[in-house]
């Protein structure tokens, strides 16, 4: 028997385009951010704000290289789709443990970035990178508890956000919820 969804779905170009200019937006509000006054947004100059600066430039370099392969070379829609999530998680979970961890509230972003995943990817894929950006959390929360004198009751928030990345990208609760609304 030929699996429905295998022989139905197919690549998702355009949503997967918005989803790149989303990121562009993200990244360049945050080197915006990481270039006003210490009046104007604290949480940036309170730490290493030159290497956050490089590493928001790289992020941004990195969000352009997956727009303009989106736009002109559309193959291997799950390679460029996982390796852009894998960018996404690696700098929110930096960009978090700079800024102070989960308290942050940097971490929201992965759940902006992981529900967008999910409206472009598919099945167990969508699973793995929320399997992917929890344990990422947890580790980088984990250890800024042992090493930068985070608080330890923050793992419990970061838990909470992290059964969030699961509730967010998963397609069958997506199902569920919609199934519940009617």
């Amino acid at each position: 028997m030929t699996d429905w969804l295998s022989s139905t779905w197919e690549a998702s170009w355009r949503p997967f385009q918005y989803f790149n200019f989303y990121r562009l937006l993200l990244a360049s509000l945050i080197l915006l951010a990481s270039l006003l006054p210490d009046s104007q947004i604290s949480p940036f100059h309170q730490t290493n704000s030159a290497g956050i600066y490089q590493f928001v430039l790289l992020y941004l370099g990195v969000v352009l290289a997956g727009l303009m392969l989106s736009v002109h070379w559309q193959r291997s829609f799950n390679a460029q789709l996982s390796s852009q999530v894998f960018a996404d998680v690696a700098f929110v979970s930096f960009l978090m443990y700079a800024l102070g961890g989960v308290g942050s509230g940097m971490g929201a972003l992965l759940l902006v970035s992981l529900a967008a995943a999910s409206l472009v990817g598919r099945g167990r894929l969508v699973l793995f990178y929320a399997a992917m950006a929890t344990l990422v959390t947890l580790l980088v929360q984990i250890y800024g508890v042992l090493n930068a004198n985070f608080e330890a009751t923050s793992i419990v928030q970061a838990g909470f956000l992290s059964a969030g990345f699961f509730r967010n990208g998963n397609p069958c609760s997506l199902a569920w919820a919609a199934r519940d609304d009617q």
